[in-house]
């Protein structure tokens, strides 16, 4: 893809931002591949390097507050006839609970899917502490010549240990997974307000 090309495609996914911000990031981007292009890279390869349109315009849109983005299409580009408002307000009883219910939904799915990390984190604590627990024991045991016993907490206390490392890797690749799927969300979201409209 030529550098041209790229810009273009970017501002068009960035169509739903205001035109300010819209020209600061192609020109901010324009500028890194002109600093690769100088670095030696085809212009094709400094385009490559940078990454893809779409994934800069999601990055972009990410940090962008909903409400700045938003502004320009807030403001209405024609007036509505009283057809169109008499429809809307007879329409409310039914598109403003449709509205609550999805919103009630994703909140659930957001909710439901958080919730089971933090019983994932509970389950590593609860198992690290037990781990703990019995290797104090077993140790306490030991000292105390009550052998077999001690040798098997202290046994317990490895698998658990063990364990508990395990459910603490799988964890951590658990919450960036979450992490990601709360963004995509949020996306989605700002996506339904601010739009991907079509370059004009």
């Amino acid at each position: 893809m030529k550098k041209h090309d790229f810009l273009e495609k970017l501002e068009e996914l960035l169509d739903g931002l205001q035109r300010c911000d819209i020209d600061s990031s192609v020109e901010y981007w324009g500028e890194m591949i002109d600093d690769k292009i100088e670095e030696g890279l085809t212009e094709e390869e400094a385009v490559r390097a940078i990454g893809t349109p779409e994934a800069i315009a999601d990055s972009i849109l990410a940090e962008t507050p909903i409400a700045k983005n938003t502004k320009e299409k807030a403001v209405p580009k024609k007036r509505y006839g009283a057809g169109n408002i008499t429809l809307l307000i007879l329409g409310f009883p039914l598109w403003f609970p449709l509205l609550i219910a999805a919103f009630a939904v994703v909140f659930s799915i957001v909710v439901a899917l958080w919730s089971v990390v933090v019983s994932l984190w509970a389950t590593f604590v609860a198992l690290a502490v037990s781990s703990v627990a019995c290797f104090i024991v077993s140790i306490i045991g030991i000292l105390t010549g009550q052998i077999v016993h001690s040798l098997a907490l202290l046994a317990t206390a490895l698998i658990v240990g063990g364990i508990s490392l395990f459910v603490f890797i799988g964890c951590k690749a658990i919450i960036r997974g979450m992490w990601w799927l709360t963004k995509v969300i949020c996306i989605g979201i700002k996506r339904i307000f601010v739009g991907r409209g079509k370059k004009k």
